[in-house]
């Protein structure tokens, strides 16, 4: 989620606030979608983190099934790609990395039995530090997947504790060390900022394990209080304090100027990396690759219809078992593609193309967007590049705001 303020943020020492660092990777993203995606859901968690909304159990039943199930989700839904080779593979959940090694390994055989994987495909496994041992890796780099996405979140343990993680920072910084030298070749961590029991000075010593191990990858999230998760409950019965968003705009400075310190690129609000290891899947799903999602509420997008599996593992299961899958769907209008394409492009350090917008949508729509970008610009949240219009730093505080002032309003357009 994008922070959202009411007052500016400046840095304690005036020291200037970088924009987006630019490079190479200049206009990535704009390139046309060569390859389709493939995202595998594993429900299971040991436990249900406070802060997490996403369809997840804190169970070990159904594990045994959940492979098999997805294999024939994917023999049965194979056309849906209509041939497009496959350059991404991700499992995510949930926690895949608490499923056996044979697992993982039968459903990388069973989507190279049905799809066309690409010999360089990126195929990553979200894991838990817990999970992380040198058996488990070799297993997994046997089977095919070729970078780790592991969710780290804190190198201190009262922050776990808010967080409701099921490890500890001694865990966080073994299974970092353990990962690099299992020999993979893109290793990725997650990190959220914003906890309330996380200081400005101990957020910098997070960013700064993760450098001084020149980790290829990083994912850092503003911790958000989403509708109906045990967060909100306990915030709201006055268990846990509430995330400061002062600290939290607080924190993103400092990660954008600690990633232009360190040389990464702070590519997505989100997520940053050394030169030239952006995350495929992540940027496909910003450039509108197409793909498709296995599993229990797994999500698949068409470039026009998007679709969703049953949230509910025991139906998804019985689905699976008969090779009929009913998942929901929705077509979406010019309108919603266009709103789309405004939320994730903003989001990147290659902004908004104004002739991408032009091309997909038509001269109608670029006037809308001419009409309401251009007070961002005077007052210096976005910037205007020969060939886009991108956030600037202080803008990227106020993302959520701009982007939905740039939308069309869907009621009504076609």
């Amino acid at each position: 989620m994008i922070l959202e303020l009411k007052k500016e943020i400046y840095s304690k020492d005036n020291a200037p606030i970088l924009p987006f660092a630019r490079g190479s990777h200049k206009n990535r993203y704009f390139r046309p979608a060569m390859t389709a995606m493939i995202y595998i859901h594993i429900p299971f968690c040991r436990k249900k983190c406070h802060y997490c909304n996403f369809f997840s159990l804190a169970t070990k039943r159904g594990t045994d099934e959940i492979a098999a199930a997805i294999c024939n989700e994917a023999k049965s839904r194979k056309e849906e790609l209509h041939g497009q080779p496959v350059g991404s593979v991700y499992f995510g959940g949930g926690t895949p990395s608490l499923l056996p090694e044979r697992e993982i390994d039968r459903m990388v055989d069973a989507l190279n039995c049905h799809f066309t994987i690409r010999s360089d495909a990126e195929i990553t496994i979200e894991a838990n530090p817990e999970d992380i041992h040198k058996p488990k890796l070799k297993a997994w780099k046997a089977a095919g997947i070729n970078r780790l996405s592991i969710g780290i979140q804190s190198f201190f343990d009262a922050d776990l504790r808010y967080l409701h993680r099921s490890h500890n920072a001694g865990d966080a910084l073994r299974a970092l060390d353990i990962a690099l030298e299992s020999g993979f070749n893109a290793i990725s961590a997650d990190l959220i900022y914003g906890i309330p029991t996380l200081t400005l000075e101990r957020w910098l010593q997070n960013l700064n394990e993760i450098g001084r191990r020149k980790l290829d990858h990083l994912s850092a999230y503003a911790l958000t209080v989403e509708p109906n998760t045990i967060l909100q409950w306990r915030i709201g019965r006055q268990q846990a304090a509430t995330p400061d968003e002062t600290a939290q705009a607080e924190q993103f400075l400092a990660l954008n100027r600690w990633s232009h310190e360190e040389g990464y690129l702070h590519y997505e609000i989100s997520n940053l990396c050394l030169p030239q290891m952006e995350s495929r899947h992540n940027s496909g799903y910003w450039n509108g690759n197409h793909y498709l999602g296995l599993g229990p509420s797994a999500h698949s997008y068409n470039g026009k219809i998007r679709k969703w599996n049953v949230a509910h593992l025991a139906d998804y299961i019985a689905q699976s078992k008969t090779g009929q899958f009913y998942p929901q769907s929705e077509t979406l209008t010019t309108a919603n593609r266009y709103n789309e394409y405004v939320m994730t492009a903003l989001r990147t350090s290659t902004g908004i193309n104004p002739q991408k917008v032009a091309a997909l949508f038509g001269q109608q729509w670029l006037q809308h967007f001419y009409s309401n970008i251009e007070k961002f610009v005077v007052c210096g949240w976005v910037e205007q590049a020969p060939d886009c219009y991108r956030l600037s730093v202080k803008g990227m505080l106020y993302a959520d705001s701009i982007a939905s002032d740039l939308f069309i309003d869907v009621l009504h357009k076609h």
